[in-house]
């Protein structure tokens, strides 16, 4: 050390001594005799202060270091998590021995597992075992040698790909289908990758109707389409705009197009008088509008008069049963006796102060 000493201490075995020093240096010496040297320098740890303190755990895999400026610092060797695995489950043995025994019995169920997939030769040990799966596995088979009394040209080396009849088919005839993978298309591919504006883009430049309305959908969903329709200049806004103009008056798109088409007024409301295209398909989107309004309106009253001719109908084609006329005619006859009964006391009432009158004249 280049500086004085402040700390010394050592392993749990006293095979190792640490040193710390102002120098900012942790050293560890050997305390075994190696030839005619004692106290050989094996490892040095540089740390960002100056060292006032230092430990060593028990296994020897971690070593904490008190510095002057940056606190306690841990300091670790390779292989110390498989090391903590060890100290846990050796601690776990002791304080529940039971635990042990479960352990030895889920190892013996593994291992009865595999002997499920192996061969004789395999569960004996006289020959590898290659789980599937495994690195070994997708490798299998690339240094296999032909036997001695086979020659090459007595092998196809190359697989026939010409078409089979029935009848050429045999017990040693090898078919390999090739499955051909499906390929993302663009949209797909942008949503797959949160970029929901470049995904709309290349929905609307496939010019198809049901590809653009599936996008929408999905971005809305996601709760993505205020991000999809926010931030377009007037090129990438107008392809939207003649998209809604045509979805819009449609009946199975028109659900999207309107939510898409409040979300684009709120966004877009402040440029409305910059651009003449712009403004024109606004225009064009509101009479849309206006005429879709129009037509639910007359739709609805066509609605009621069909409604009234339809229950008129009714009426007419089922009358109503006597047992009904009869008791409505009673109703009204109770409604007539009640509305007599109730004038007859309010011209009594009337009547009354008059006869008082008289009287005392």
């Amino acid at each position: 050390h280049r500086k004085t000493v402040t700390c010394l201490t050592t392993n749990q075995s006293g095979s190792r001594l640490l040193t710390g020093c102002l120098d900012n240096f942790v050293r560890m010496f050997t305390t075994s005799i190696t030839g005619d040297s004692i106290f050989r320098n094996s490892h040095s740890l540089n740390v960002s202060a100056p060292v006032l303190a230092l430990d060593m755990c028990s296994n020897d895999m971690m070593i904490a270091v008190g510095t002057a400026a940056n606190g306690v610092l841990m300091r670790t060797r390779d292989g110390h998590d498989k090391s903590l695995e060890k100290y846990i489950q050796r601690q776990q043995y002791e304080d529940d021995p039971i635990a042990k025994y479960d352990r030895d019995i889920h190892q013996w169920m593994q291992q009865q597992q595999k002997l499920k997939f192996m061969s004789a030769e395999q569960a004996s040990g006289r020959e590898k075992f290659i789980q599937k799966g495994t690195k070994d596995w997708v490798l299998r088979g690339q240094n296999l040698k032909l036997p001695t009394n086979l020659q090459k040209r007595d092998i196809a080396m190359e697989p026939q790909t010409q078409q089979f009849q029935l009848e050429d088919v045999t017990a040693m005839t090898m078919m390999v289908r090739f499955k051909s993978k499906k390929r993302m298309k663009q949209y797909d591919l942008c949503l797959k990758q949160f970029r929901y504006g470049d995904a709309l883009d290349f929905a609307l430049k496939a010019q198809r109707t049901e590809i653009v309305h599936c996008v929408l959908e999905d971005l809305w969903r996601r709760n993505g389409l205020e991000i999809a329709l926010g931030g377009r200049d007037s090129l990438r806004l107008a392809p939207i705009l003649e998209y809604l103009i045509y979805a819009l008056p449609h009946p199975h798109l028109s659900q999207t197009a309107l939510h898409v088409s409040a979300i684009v007024i709120d966004q877009y409301a402040s440029i409305v008088g910059l651009t003449d295209d712009i403004d024109l398909l606004f225009r064009t989107m509101f009479e849309a509008i206006t005429d879709v309004i129009m037509k639910y309106k007359i739709l609805l009253k066509l609605q009621g008069s069909i409604d009234m001719i339809l229950s008129a109908q009714d009426i007419n084609a089922n009358p109503l049963p006597p047992k009904m006329i009869q008791l409505t005619e009673k109703i009204e006859e109770m409604m007539q006796k009640t509305r007599a009964k109730f004038e007859n006391s309010n011209t009594s009432v009337e009547i009354q102060p008059n006869s008082d009158k008289m009287e005392t004249d």
